[in-house]
């Protein structure tokens, strides 16, 4: 049996979004751990010489704690004729990505493969579907910037190619290793861009690299069935590094709802985004990850940076709670939550046993709205310090209780503390009120009718949803809601959230101690001011 060796990138990275409407402050990510220990996939991989091979890719989940690889005893995979001729010792493990991998020359055979792992008395499977075979067309080098053998001299330079000609969607991976075939950079599957520019501190000066561009037929790794890849090409980097040309270029109309217009059109002085474009390509804005310009309720700029693009999700944070507050207004505008003002002991008569319950503290849905609730928390420490109280909820045993436990030092409504607990509480209150979840809420009420279909909820251990900071979404879409905000609630002509609500949950409600950018908050929306010119224009993000 011929093996070949070829790496997934393991890991999930969530990442930080800046766009012109909603600016978002973000912290460190937590995610809880999937309880299923393991996860697999079957592709067929047209390579260059246009062969077909076989790729089998095993990932152990971080929850498996034994030693990799030598505490999985075995792993048995059944495909759709039965079991196949290999065994552990067959496949190659890479313990940066916990990744188990096999290249069987053939191509796969339709239909369910199951992988089955055993560590002692532990046995996990995974399955994934073979569904269709087709043959992808393998990238043309001869498109591909920069051309083999170039020296690349731009501190953020740019990586592009031709789409290959297919009948199908196609999606794309920039590679690029060094010459001793260790990963240095992989971009997530993009679609509708042929262009990348990688982080600018992954290449170092004066070294030498090979990339490479992989053709696929599915942006998630499990569920595509065909891809191929180029060649690989060699370039170097110079070891002076100069500063990157910038050509500024129309957004692409891809159908998602935003009519697009030139800078110029709309009245956008031009030598301005360039500079700022150019110092963002210089490093000057590190983890900048894309910058979108909307005027006239049309996007004129769309730039990505450091390895990101169009169809990456975006994890917003603690930006979240701003979407929230929208989802809690749709839910006042649908008279399932009858008003900001209902006592949130009402809502909860099964946390008898609780302080905030047996006590009846007069908290409402405002006060969780403003961080006004009154009662104890801290998030001034580090993630890490177990008196945090935001992860110290999330960390096991009923976190609602735990808010609840906490106790009243301040009159509800008086004092700002900021609280991601009571951002937590609105999604389980809409779930209460709706009958529906966050994430089929959302989706319902706002994501459909916004036209957004990509997007991803977080959820705390016990399945809840995590509206207090775990939404992704992609940059256009979160466009999109700035735009919706701008308009009043109105989204293409159709009210979407009520304008009685935007003027509401956007109103100064609150005045913290300190506030970034500004001098208030609102319903999970902070309120400033910025000076541009002599005229004072007001915020909120």
């Amino acid at each position: 049996m011929r093996l070949q060796v070829r790496v997934y990138l393991a890991e999930t990275f969530l990442n930080f979004l800046c766009v012109g409407i909603i600016i978002l402050g973000c912290a460190t990510p937590q995610i809880s751990v999937n309880n299923i220990p393991i996860q697999g996939a079957v592709n067929h991989v047209m390579e260059p010489d246009n062969s077909s091979n076989t790729e089998i890719n095993i990932l152990i989940e971080k929850d498996f704690k034994g030693n990799l690889p030598d505490d999985i005893e075995s792993i048995t995979v059944y495909g759709p004729e039965g079991k196949l001729p290999i065994t552990k010792d067959d496949f190659i493990y890479y313990p940066q990505y916990r990744a188990f991998w096999i290249s069987i020359p053939g191509a796969p055979s339709i239909g369910t493969y199951t992988f089955t792992v055993t560590s002692g008395s532990i046995s996990a499977s995974a399955t994934d579907t073979q569904t269709v075979l087709t043959k992808i067309p393998i990238p043309n080098t001869s498109t591909f910037s920069p051309a083999d053998g170039r020296t690349l001299t731009c501190i953020s330079p740019v990586f592009s190619w031709d789409a290959v000609a297919a009948e199908i969607p196609m999606f794309y991976r920039l590679e690029i290793n060094d010459m001793q075939d260790n990963r240095v950079f992989a971009s997530s599957y993009t679609q509708s861009m042929y262009s990348i520019r990688p982080p600018t501190d992954q290449l170092k000066a004066g070294a030498t690299y090979r990339w490479r561009v992989r053709a696929v037929d599915g942006a998630n790794w499990i569920t595509l069935n065909n891809r191929s890849h180029s060649q690989w090409l060699h370039f170097s980097v110079g070891q002076i590094q100069s500063k990157c040309e910038y050509k500024y270029q129309i957004p692409t109309d891809t159908g998602d709802g935003w009519e697009t217009s030139p800078l110029d059109e709309e009245g956008v002085n031009s030598a301005k985004i360039d500079e700022l474009i150019k110092n963002i390509l210089e490093d000057k804005f590190p983890n900048t990850h894309s910058v979108l310009l909307v005027k006239n309720g049309k996007l004129i700029l769309e730039e990505y940076f450091y390895g990101y693009n169009r169809d990456d999700l975006q994890y917003l944070a603690s930006a979240t709670k701003s979407i929230t507050s929208i989802l809690v207004g749709i839910s006042l505008d649908e008279d399932m939550l009858k008003n900001v003002d209902q006592g949130i002991y009402k809502l909860f008569p099964d946390y008898q046993g609780s302080d905030w319950i047996d006590k009846k503290y007069e908290i409402t849905v405002r006060h969780l709205l403003s961080m006004t609730a009154g009662i104890e928390w801290d998030e001034n420490r580090a993630t890490t310090d177990p008196r945090h109280d935001y992860y110290a909820m999330r960390r096991g045993g009923d976190w609602i209780r735990y808010v609840f436990n906490k106790k009243l030092v301040a009159q509800p409504g008086q004092k700002f503390n900021y609280n991601g607990g009571l951002s937590a509480l609105l999604g389980e209150i809409i779930r209460r009120t709706s009958g529906l979840d966050a994430e089929k809420f959302s989706e319902k009420y706002f994501f459909d009718p916004l036209g957004i279909s990509h997007y991803r909820w977080l959820k705390y251990y016990d399945g809840s949803i995590n509206t207090g900071g775990g939404l992704l979404l992609k940059s256009r879409d979160m466009a999109k809601i700035g735009q919706l905000m701008l308009n009043d609630g109105k989204y293409n002509g159709k009210q979407i959230v009520s304008e009685e609500w935007i003027t509401e949950s956007t109103d100064n409600y609150i005045v913290p101690k300190s506030s970034p950018m500004g001098s208030g908050y609102g319903y999970q929306w902070w309120r400033g001011e910025t000076n541009i010119n002599g005229q004072t224009i007001k915020t909120y993000f």
